[in-house]
């Protein structure tokens, strides 16, 4: 497998000093992003040749065009000096069950795809209460700049020489933005805590470019922008996911609520850093957070509970106006759910289906779905272990019964 190395940067290889090469529409579009981002030098640039134009974006690797000038600028031949790789962003619409509706492949020339894409997405009103706000606010579903920063994003950091491409899939509900290639800062926390310069790019010619024109930034502010645009949205904060093998960065980026009070009360009216923030999001998304995450919040009294039961803590729920949110996702005391247990039991020997029939859908709302069974084998093990008040018989696993341990 090849391999792009941040040392040697594919972007930057000249492959051929022919201009015609080039779209002329997107060259256009290329001068207009340029002015905007240097508007003292607007009357310089109108009297640029092109060639002039793509040497001042550091384009012209010897007097050659870089693979990077054919990728924002290349026209419908231009793929073809790329070698085996055939760089396109591709669009994908799905429904509720992923089953997919509608799609299209947008080829170079990349600076034109990405807004054409961004035109693609579906935006529409989202209707919001706000805390202290007797009207709903209009929001749309998606923030125009939101939108562009992952796309850009990905297009600037896609490992082109995997042969892969952009791909953008449009949920009912939310946005995931996919590229290849690993992420270059290492980690999302150290983007999001770093006021420094991230100083490992994978297409530095690329990514300076993309500078020049005004598309991104090359210091993770972007990043930070996108946390906290969403953040002043009151929607849920986006969500990084780094495959391993192949190597991948996932953003996912929701374009409603997830939790109607939570979300707008607690992360707009409380006093909270930006890490705090983000830790109390993956919570209403029921995400794992790491052990020291999980002491700092606790230590400030913000969430409570152990294990699968985290929560936020009942001031935090009462500062957001969440009381009745959160004496559902509070649950019961154990005590309750064994004695449940102990009272089916009674009945005779139970089956663990049988079991988690009565216990499936009564326990706290902070437990998600698919860890109410786990917490239903640990509860049944602290009655066996601890408490000896029933025992298993009859083989395991599925062919395992329950039933009430005879004292003595």
């Amino acid at each position: 497998m090849r391999l792009q190395s941040a040392v040697l940067d594919w972007s930057g290889q000249g492959v051929s000093g022919d201009l015609s090469l080039l779209d002329e529409p997107a060259l256009q579009r290329g001068r207009q992003l340029y002015a905007q981002k240097h508007p003292t030098r607007a009357a310089e640039l109108a009297g640029w040749s092109h060639h002039r134009f793509l040497a001042e974006l550091s384009l012209l690797p010897e007097g050659r065009l870089s693979r990077a000038a054919l990728l924002l600028f290349g026209g419908a031949g231009a793929a073809a000096l790329l070698g085996d790789v055939s760089p396109r962003i591709t669009w994908k619409l799905v429904d509720a069950d992923g089953v997919e509706r509608d799609y299209q492949h947008f080829k170079l020339p990349l600076v034109l795809a990405i807004e054409a894409v961004a035109a693609k997405i579906r935006v529409h009103t989202v209707r919001i209460l706000a805390p202290t706000q007797l009207a709903p606010l209009e929001l749309p579903s998606y923030d125009a700049w939101v939108i562009r920063e992952a796309l850009l994003n990905c297009v600037a950091h896609q490992d082109y020489a995997q042969g892969g491409r952009v791909i953008v899939t449009e949920w009912p509900d939310s946005l995931w933005f996919s590229n290849e290639g690993s992420f270059m800062p290492g980690s999302l926390e150290r983007v999001l805590a770093n006021q420094q310069p991230i100083h490992r790019y994978r297409n530095p010619c690329l990514t300076d470019a993309m500078v020049e024109l005004g598309l991104i930034d090359t210091i993770g502010s972007g990043i930070r922008r996108m946390f906290r645009t969403q953040r002043e949205r009151l929607f849920p904060l986006p969500d990084f996911e780094l495959g391993e093998s192949p190597p991948t960065v996932k953003v996912c980026v929701y374009g409603r609520e997830i939790d109607s009070g939570f979300g707008r009360a607690l992360l707009s009216a409380m006093d909270l850093s930006l890490e705090e923030v983000i830790a109390l999001d993956r919570i209403q998304k029921r995400r794992p957070l790491s052990a020291l995450l999980v002491k700092r919040l606790r230590a400030r009294g913000l969430i409570e509970g152990r294990g699968q039961t985290v929560r936020i803590s009942g001031s935090v729920a009462k500062a957001a106006g969440q009381e009745v949110s959160y004496t559902l996702d509070r649950g019961l005391d154990a005590q309750h759910y064994k004695a449940l247990v102990l009272q089916l039991l009674s009945l005779g020997p139970q089956p663990r289906t049988a079991i988690n029939k009565l216990l499936l859908g009564k326990l706290p709302g902070s437990i998600a779905l698919d860890k109410q069974k786990t917490y239903i084998k640990n509860l049944l093990r602290d009655m066996a272990d601890r408490d000896r008040t029933i025992e298993a018989f009859g083989g395991k696993t599925r062919a395992a019964r329950w039933r009430l341990k005879v004292a003595g």
